[in-house]
């Protein structure tokens, strides 16, 4: 086993994916998304499975059952995927406390399930435990801000601010949807309550030790119906 092989991944599939649904149907969870043929999140576990992560748990909520049917299928070689399932929606900070006992490993990952970047795992951990970090954010530099907002850090890495999207097309360092995360933190959060993990815990970056690095690499989300129709073109480029 590599040295991401114990490392707890956790990946957020529950959302209600409602901007994309005039695009991929209501029957199909966002994640799921076919690009030429191939399920989002099929891809994305290859990309992790590559690297060396073994352990996946997906955070299920709406659809669940569409997760368990498919996932059997596809699931990589050597790589046990285990299911949290949501009653009701938790919103991204909730679905983790939900999956907390089923997690590990200490740091542990979190993936949304509806992004990429072509990070390097390993380097975004060291560097999370060199800075003894509460939370580590893979972020991608992009042109064009406007759907994001941007994270700003300092040289060290440090995050200072959090901006809020403003619709101008400016350049900036976006939250790329992949996290490492400590046990001590993550213990920390609230339970049985329903919050956002991004403006309710990553907003607050005055009260903990959150980092980011960044990664010049590829990004895509495929949240919305323009993005998804250049998913095929970016796997192209990705591969």
């Amino acid at each position: 086993m590599g040295r991401l092989g114990g490392v707890s991944t956790f990946v957020l599939v529950g959302g209600l994916g409602t901007r994309l649904r005039p695009a991929i149907g209501e029957d199909t969870p966002k994640p799921l998304a076919m690009i030429d043929g191939e399920p989002f999140l099929q891809r994305l576990l290859a990309w992790a499975s590559a690297q060396g992560i073994q352990n996946v748990i997906l955070g299920t909520g709406h659809l669940a059952d569409r997760f368990e049917h498919e996932l059997t299928s596809y699931a990589q070689e050597g790589m046990t995927i285990r299911f949290s399932v949501e009653d009701h929606p938790l919103g991204t900070g909730g679905a983790i406390v939900n999956a907390l006992p089923m997690i590990d490993s200490d740091p542990f990952l979190v993936m949304n399930g509806d992004s990429i970047v072509d990070a390097c795992l390993e380097s975004l951990i060291d560097f999370h435990m060199a800075n003894q970090a509460d939370v580590t954010i893979a972020l991608a530099p992009v042109d064009d801000s406007a759907r994001f907002g941007t994270v700003c850090i300092e040289d060290s890495g440090r995050v200072y601010e959090f901006r809020e999207k403003t619709g101008d097309c400016v350049p900036g360092n976006i939250n790329a949807g992949m996290y490492v995360v400590s046990r001590s933190l993550a213990d920390s959060l609230p339970k049985d309550k329903v919050f956002s993990f991004e403006k309710g815990i990553l907003a607050r970056c005055e009260d903990y030790r959150f980092f980011g690095k960044v990664f010049d690499s590829p990004f895509i989300d495929i949240g919305t119906p323009d993005s998804y129709r250049e998913a095929s073109e970016f796997f192209q480029r990705f591969s």
